[in-house]
């Protein structure tokens, strides 16, 4: 069986949600409270119980699955709290890649409010649809599922784009 060739490229997603609360309440609800927010229909692992941030060096960004199982999203690599989070991880093939992806989120307080800016820088084999896709997913994440919750207190089950 003959390999398929792939070609290395380099993708970035930009985004920007306003959220109606101070940094250190989205802070909260972005690493502890992210079970909370986070759509069903984005867990990848397969039966998830439950969506982790671990903001601290070392952390993990993780579906668990319970009994021991789950899908590892993430190694968290930089933190500041209500700031600063910075995560490193990998996309296999299923959902793009392979590639590798280095993911940042940053928290500024703005007009009473907070502005949550996202990066995801993407490299390896995951093509521009695939960063497309991942770009509409954070999107939804973020402008529907944080923001209602956080602006809110309620959770979004409205179903997923098509990403």
């Amino acid at each position: 069986m003959a390999a398929a060739k792939r070609t290395f490229e380099v993708h970035e997603i930009l985004q920007e949600v306003r959220i109606g609360a101070p940094p250190e309440r989205v802070w909260n609800a972005l690493v502890r409270e992210t079970s909370s927010w986070w759509h069903s229909e984005f867990y990848v692992g397969g039966e998830p119980r439950s969506f982790h941030i671990e903001a601290w060096i070392g952390g993990r960004m993780w579906e668990d699955g319970g009994g021991g199982q789950g899908l590892l999203w993430g190694t968290v690599i930089g933190v500041r709290t209500a700031e600063f989070l910075q995560v490193s991880g990998v996309l296999d093939a299923p959902f793009g890649g392979p590639a590798s992806l280095l993911t940042t989120w940053r928290l500024e307080a703005r007009d009473g409010g907070t502005v949550l800016r996202f990066q995801q820088t993407t490299w390896g084999a995951a093509g521009a649809g695939t960063n497309a896709s991942l770009d509409a997913g954070w999107r939804f994440l973020f402008e529907r599922c944080l923001k209602e919750w956080v602006e809110a207190g309620r959770r979004v089950t409205d179903p997923a784009p098509t990403c």
